[in-house]
Order: C-alpha cells, then structure tokens, then sequence
C-alpha cells in the first residue's frame, strides 16, 4: 500500500484484544477453502483458455470449452468473461492465501476476520469482470470487434488477476476512473475529503522493526522466568519479542525499547535460540535475527 493505496488497509490488522484466536478447528477447514477455491480458479483458466480452431475449420477461437468433462457451448464474448472472473478470483487467493499463512505462523489469527477469507475469492472476481468490462468498452483501451482477433487474452487476464490481487487499490483505480468520467467531485467535496484527512488520518503502513542490543546479552538455563529489554527502532505499540518464532509477552516502552517477560519453557535448555521483533500489519514485518544466548549456570 503505496501512494494514495497505502492509505487504505488491504489485509486485516487482527490485533484486537477482545478477539479470539481461532482453533485448529476452524484454521484447517479455512485454509482447505482457499486451496480448493484458487485450485478451481486455475482450472477454469486452463480449460476456459481460448483454443484456436486450424485454419480450414474456419479458425478463431473454439466454440465449446469443457469442464468437469461436460462441454458448454460459449461465445468468445463469454469466454472471455468467464476468464476474467477466474483470474480475478485466483489473485484475490493468492492475496488471502498470503495473509492467511502469517497470521497462522505468528498465532495470531483471529476468528472475527474469517468472513474477510472466505469473501475475498469472490470480491476478486466481480473486480476482475469490472477491469476487464473496462478494457473491452473502450474506456481504457478502446479495444473493439471481434474478441478472437483483436484482444490479447493474456494481457487482459493479467490485468484481472492483478485486480483481484491487489483488491483494494484496484478499487481506488476504479474510484478515481468514475470521477473523472461523471465529474462526481466538486471543489466543495475535495474541500470537504481534505478536512477529513485532517481530522481523521487515514492509516499509514507500519514500520520495520531492527534490533541493535538487548539487555541482558545472555539468560541462565533452567530460571522459572526471566526478564529481556530489547533495544532497537521502528517499534510499536503491538510490537512483539519473538524466540525462535513464537511470542513473549511484550510490554511496549518506546520506539526504542521492549520488555519481554520469558517463561521456563523458554529457558529450559542451554544454546542460542533466535530473537527477533514483529510488528503486525499493514506494512510492518520481522526484524533481522539475531542470537540470543540460554548458559548454563
């Protein structure tokens, strides 16, 4: 989320205190949802994929495609369509599929953002049938006549995967495309937007954390608990202290400086375990590791 796109959130935040954190049960039927569902958007894409007729059967696209081996009649016109729904609701997977994976792998997914998965497949369809309604109107590009011979099927396609993808600020192309087309925006309502930005700032991407020290530099073995001061930058309120991939509990100081409280489990054994700092989204990511050393008293 860059320029004006940076300014809406793309991915849930999932932060919220109040929330439940989503068992097994749930996670697992989710995830298949989002392999089943990207897996029958590339399958369609296959199989809907135009397949030129030989020169002496008249050429151009087929006139038939087949899926689950039942054959459907379709025009190029349709095809087409039934090409951009699917490669907007592929990116949309992909997207989804993205954040569904980082928020698992840092337990910190939430119950309350499942409806966000499950409606992203097909947000990114209808937004791949827009774009590529766009295309085909003349709006854009002012491609006219016959589908099989004046449109490149993979340029387009691209640009409704891409759709899906990136939800949200193909929303905001399409946002600014209106404007200009029915001149919705008047000098008072741009007065009006500027005074809400004002007042209300929208969300900005998160920072990457860094470590640079950390207080003490090594732990005893075997302790109850033990208590770790993490200096570095770019830290936040929702920051987290990581060992080896799994979350301490963190007291945010400044921007500059964490606590962690560390528990017997993570202090059982002698060695080095991996430290680093999370900050969640939008934006944000994992800090460079660096060795934390476990001694043995």
């Amino acid at each position: 989320m860059d320029d004006p796109n940076v300014e809406f959130e793309e991915e849930p935040r999932q932060e919220e205190p109040q929330a439940r954190t989503a068992d097994k049960q749930t996670r697992l039927p989710l995830g298949a949802y989002l392999i089943i569902i990207g897996v029958a958007a590339a399958y369609v894409l296959c199989k809907a994929w135009p397949d030129v007729r030989p020169q002496g059967s008249g050429g151009g696209w087929a006139s038939h495609i087949s899926l689950f081996w039942i054959k459907f009649p379709v025009g190029p016109e349709a095809r087409l369509i039934i090409l951009a729904f699917a490669a907007g609701a592929l990116g949309s997977c992909i997207q989804a599929a993205q954040s569904f994976i980082v928020f698992v792998g840092n337990r910190t997914f939430r119950s309350n953002w499942i409806w966000w998965y499950v409606m992203r497949p097909f947000i990114g369809a209808g937004l791949g049938l827009i774009f590529y309604l766009l295309f085909r109107g003349g709006l854009v590009t002012g491609v006219n006549g016959d589908p099989s011979t004046v449109i490149n099927p993979y340029g387009i396609m691209a640009i409704c995967g891409l759709a899906g993808l990136f939800s949200n600020k193909a929303t905001i192309v399409l946002g600014r495309i209106f404007n200009a087309v029915f001149k919705t925006e008047t000098e008072e309502d741009q007065e009006q937007t500027q005074l809400k930005d004002k007042l209300y700032p929208r969300k900005r991407p998160n920072p990457v954390p860094g470590i640079e020290r950390w207080d003490p530099e090594a732990l005893p073995a075997g302790e109850e608990s033990a208590k770790l001061t993490v200096h570095g930058r770019n830290y936040i309120k929702g920051s987290v202290v990581m060992l080896d991939g799994s979350q301490t509990v963190t007291q945010f100081v400044n921007d500059k400086r964490l606590t962690a409280k560390l528990i017997a489990s993570d202090l059982a054994a002698p060695g080095t375990v991996r430290l680093t700092v999370s900050n969640p989204e939008p934006g944000g990511g994992e800090s460079k590791a660096v060795k934390l050393k476990i001694a043995k008293q």
